[in-house]
């Protein structure tokens, strides 16, 4: 038990530490994911559903494939958000422009193939409304 608590506080310490108790397989694969979060003020990122923390007037949206294919991909982004970048084919990321003006949940979706599988998955971004400099 010594033994086991001095290697995880090395690894907490920030040494290089080998660890072999549950391990995933080398051949098992994370699967793949679509993350979000809103700039300013992120509440971090998240898969399914993201917000902020912070009021103000204009916001991206920020989504991200994790563990996915690279191309290949279709983007589906609610009307009204202009695209600031990618949201296209070759792109794993989709970022889009919000204003603060009213409440808003902001449903974005991506469908690839991998390995012969069809996907499609989606995110939710909220935010809330702003009035003046905080929210309503």
């Amino acid at each position: 038990m010594r033994k086991l608590i001095s290697l995880l506080f090395a690894g907490a310490a920030g040494l290089a530490v080998p660890v072999a108790l549950g391990a995933a397989p080398a051949s098992a694969q994370t699967p793949p994911s679509l993350v979000c979060q809103v700039i300013p003020g992120s509440a971090g990122v998240h898969s399914g559903i993201c917000g902020t923390r912070r009021a103000t007037t204009n916001y991206v949206v920020d989504m991200g494939l994790a563990n996915g294919p690279t191309t290949g991909l279709s983007w589906s982004t609610p009307s009204g958000y202009p695209v600031v970048a990618g949201c296209i084919s070759s792109t794993p990321f989709c970022d889009l422009a919000a204003r603060g003006s009213v409440d808003q949940d902001i449903v974005t979706s991506v469908t690839f193939t991998q390995d012969g599988v069809t996907q499609t998955l989606s995110v939710d971004a909220f935010i809330p409304a702003v009035c003046g400099t905080s929210f309503c």
